[in-house]
This record gives structure tokens, sequence and C-alpha cells, in this order.
């Protein structure tokens, strides 16, 4: 996906793909309370900006 291009269900799958292994990560965890470098957001701020824009782009 390029930077002006809209998601294809393909850009979907590539991101569940990603995610999946954060499943093994119990909720409890310090880890999501980890900054998600390069950004300043922490892992948990990171995971629901990406569900956040999967569910804007999908109308």
């Amino acid at each position: 996906m390029t930077a002006s291009a809209e998601p294809t269900p393909d850009d979907v799958v590539s991101a569940a793909k990603a995610l999946h292994a954060l499943t093994a990560i119990p909720d409890h965890s310090p880890r999501w309370s980890n900054t998600a470098e390069p950004t300043q957001w922490t892992a948990t701020h990171t995971i629901e900006h990406i569900s956040d824009a999967l569910l804007f782009y999908s109308g």
C-alpha cells in the first residue's frame, strides 16, 4: 500500500497477520505500556489506532 492509496483487502489480511502474534502477550503484561518505537505511543495506543483505521476504511 502506498501512502496515498486506499487499503486493499490484502492490506487488511496483512495487518491481521501482523497483529495475531500479539495474542500471545497476556492482557496484564507491562509490555502493553511500553512505547512503540519510533512513535511516542504505547503499544496499546498503537493497536487501538490500527483497529480504528481498519474500521474507518471498511466503511
